[in-house]
């Protein structure tokens, strides 16, 4: 059997990257305000076996907040008779939602009072976008899409609550495994 070398970061490490920056997040104001005002009263980790509770947690009652959704990881391999090379894809889901009760269009692009959700996302964008964790062992974060999503509380009807998904992929790091001298079936 032969050796493997794991040079990757964990799912746990860049989620939490990407966490952290979003949480570090302030809203813009002219003239600056101190202390400056977070862009998110609340940001949340999630799996995508919990995609429920996810949206719950969007009608808290905060008015900003952001869900952090890691998906599914891929990988990607390429052998050849001596050593076999796998390379992650990592797609993250970060909804960023205002509310504004009444109103989803506020909710949504703004109003004189609030930011609004694409406000919101358009901020997350560049913070993400780039490189998430440093060498050794870099991993780049990419925008891959965007939509729009209303949230409604089926219990009390309430409108005003829309979220924008940001999709992510994280790449970087790899697992190379020694095959042998051996052919590769």
């Amino acid at each position: 059997m032969g050796a493997t070398t794991v040079n990757r970061r964990g799912t746990g490490e860049i989620v939490k990257a990407i966490v952290a920056r979003v949480t570090a997040l302030t809203l813009p104001s002219d003239p600056p305000v101190d202390p400056p005002v977070p862009a998110f009263q609340r940001v949340g980790l999630f799996d995508s076996e919990r995609l429920t509770e996810a949206f719950k947690y969007l009608l808290v009652s905060e008015q900003r907040v952001c869900v952090v959704v890691p998906l599914h990881e891929e990988f990607s391999s390429v052998a050849n008779h001596l050593k076999l090379i796998s390379t992650r894809m990592l797609p993250v889901m970060i909804l960023c939602s205002d509310r504004v009760l009444g109103d989803r269009t506020a909710a949504l692009w703004g109003s004189d009072t609030e930011i609004g959700a694409q406000a919101l996302m358009e901020l997350v964008l560049p913070e993400v976008t780039g490189v998430l964790l440093p060498a050794p062992n870099k991993v780049l974060c990419e925008p891959v899409s965007d939509s729009i999503l209303v949230v409604m509380d089926t219990e009390k009807a309430l409108p005003g609550r829309v979220a924008v998904g940001l999709e992510v992929k994280c790449t970087g790091g790899s697992i190379e495994a020694t095959l042998g001298k051996g052919p590769v079936f």
